[in-house]
């Protein structure tokens, strides 16, 4: 399956649209789970998130994700992204994080999904189950796969946004 950012999937690249995405409207505010539980396995998506686009701006061989994923100023950077994020979001993190590993950390196979979007929708079948059973937001699995995709791809461009006025990176 092509990449986040591949311009050919129907879902291309972060425009000025998904920029202007109203995301208290899509987003449903309430779940069943606390927010202080969503919090550590949602900012492990974020941080897989952050080390894809580092790895696109200054290439993915340059990029050592195991001392990105210690990194201070980046795990500041995924706190800081994490702390905006509507309940309903973190919720959604949470469970593709757990997806790939039970405990809610980072992993390497987190990473390969963000990078290559593989599997998205058998990921995202799973996902959507358990999300039905914890979340008083009922959407049915094809609209909760295209919010899934809408989340990433928000999480991309606010990394992009965010790590830029952080560093002063401009390209």
């Amino acid at each position: 399956m092509a990449s986040l950012h591949d311009s050919s999937r129907a879902f291309a690249h972060v425009s000025a649209l998904l920029s202007k995405f109203h995301w208290e409207i899509i987003m449903a505010p309430n779940t069943l789970l606390p927010e202080e539980i969503l919090a550590f396995p949602a900012q492990s998506t974020v941080k897989a998130v952050h080390i894809y686009f580092l790895g696109l701006i200054y290439g993915s061989n340059y990029v050592n994700i195991s001392r990105l994923d210690q990194n201070e100023t980046v795990c500041r950077h995924v706190e800081e992204i994490s702390s905006d994020l509507t309940p309903d979001a973190l919720l959604k993190l949470s469970l593709l994080t757990w997806h790939f590993d039970a405990r809610g950390d980072f992993s390497q196979e987190l990473l390969q999904f963000i990078t290559e979007l593989g599997e998205f929708e058998e990921v995202c079948q799973v996902t959507w189950e358990q999300y039905s059973d914890r979340s008083e937001h009922y959407v049915s699995c094809k609209v909760f796969m295209i919010e899934m995709l809408n989340l990433l791809r928000f999480l991309e461009g606010y990394v992009a946004r965010s790590w830029t006025r952080l560093c002063g990176r401009s390209d």
